[in-house]
């Protein structure tokens, strides 16, 4: 849990039958502080070397 940006513990209160799949509701019991995101932005800086026209 360390490299995760956010994270919770949670005890289960029910589970939902979704065919293939199961839902949980959870109860959080324990929270990880709050951390700042990491910023998103793409910068000219980023895509300076790629040459225009490559095929995807």
């Amino acid at each position: 849990m360390a490299d995760a940006c956010g994270w919770f513990v949670g005890r289960i209160e029910s589970r939902l039958d979704g065919g293939d799949h199961v839902g949980f509701l959870l109860s959080p019991t324990e929270v990880s502080p709050p951390t700042p995101p990491a910023p998103a932005l793409l910068r000219y800086g980023d895509v300076r070397g790629i040459d225009p026209g490559h095929p995807a």
